[in-house]
């Protein structure tokens, strides 16, 4: 389904976001939304639903204060993980081994995840990923529906940034990323910091619900850099329960927070979604929307070692609740 959303009702869609009854139409699902397949079927890419896992079927993340699993106002339970439909894809798709996922993707995103049965793909995989990043061309490219609209001189931007992991807990048992002033010239091999490029290209906004449909594409999956960074373009993705909180709205006008103060407390009243959206969107809370995150589109330098040929994988494919959402706000 990717042209038109269905008749149902977004909160109908919210309520629904895992259809399938057996491990069956799970596969099936998977195997219908399969964005790219090599000659030899070696490597395909699949795109994973929202909530579901890659090698487990529940967050099973026990980190003090995990607010994307003890904020969500979501109901359903996935059943399965990506691993579960490893050997039943691979028997369909007459592989001569299971396959092996070679990178996943957070469990609250939604997206592209590249599988293999040859690990001469996982190699290659590592080494297009670093040739991606030296011509600064980041591989991982993430659409996102977002609460605001990023405040940009121009539609898009390329720039490295420097992220750092941060106490905010006096007993030093929980960290946030932050964005740093520095850009990471100087941070090397700091287990805390990371240098990660990223390109942001705003493609649509509606300012009367002020919302926009953006394009990211960074460098590094890691510490939810996605999720971080258009946090700090004083915007949210919707649903985001974590990094919302990170913007606030003064006298009709949104400020962006610090790590130190949005995550103090997480059982506080405040309420990051607008009240236009909030009606648009026939919920009463940010928590009850599904991450509008995808990973749509995977940009490989070099990916075939013998041809030098890139690798570039776009997704046809667009999730329900994506789809939905988008098309409500008039953003697809």
């Amino acid at each position: 389904m990717n042209k038109t959303a269905s008749k149902l009702s977004l909160s109908e869609i919210y309520r629904c976001l895992y259809p399938w009854r057996s491990i069956d139409e799970f596969v099936s699902q998977l195997q219908s939304s399969i964005a790219y397949k090599s000659p030899d079927n070696s490597l395909v890419a699949l795109n994973k639903p929202f909530g579901v896992g890659t090698y487990t079927v529940l967050d099973t993340n026990t980190k003090k204060q995990n607010p994307d699993k003890s904020l969500s106002g979501l109901s359903g339970h996935p059943k399965y993980c990506l691993s579960d439909a490893l050997e039943p894809l691979s028997d369909i798709l007459g592989s001569p081994k299971k396959y092996e996922i070679i990178k996943g993707i957070d469990r609250y995103c939604s997206g592209l995840v590249l599988i293999t049965n040859n690990d001469d793909h996982v190699n290659n995989f590592r080494r297009a990923t670093a040739a991606s990043r030296i011509h600064k061309w980041p591989p991982f490219g993430f659409r996102a529906i977002t609460n605001g609209y990023p405040t940009l001189s121009s539609d898009k931007i390329h720039e490295t940034v420097g992220v750092e992991r941060v106490e905010i807990d006096e007993l030093g048992d929980h960290k946030e990323p932050i964005i740093s002033a520095n850009k990471g010239s100087t941070y090397r091999r700091n287990p805390n910091r990371k240098a990660i490029q990223a390109e942001l290209i705003v493609k649509k906004v509606n300012k009367e619900l002020s919302c926009s449909m953006v394009e990211l594409y960074t460098s590094n999956l890691g510490w939810d850099f996605t999720r971080l960074y258009i946090s700090s373009k004083t915007a949210f993705i919707l649903g985001d329960v974590r990094f919302s909180r990170r913007i606030k709205k003064v006298l009709g006008k949104r400020i962006q927070l610090s790590g130190y103060q949005s995550t103090a407390r997480y059982d506080d009243s405040y309420e990051p979604l607008d009240e236009m959206l909030s009606s648009a969107l026939q919920v009463k809370k940010n928590n009850q929307i599904p991450l509008m995150l995808d990973h749509h589109c995977l940009r490989l330098k070099y990916f075939d070692k013998k041809t030098k040929e890139d690798l570039l994988i776009v997704s046809e494919h667009t999730p329900l609740h994506f789809l939905a959402t988008g098309q409500c706000l008039g953003l697809l």
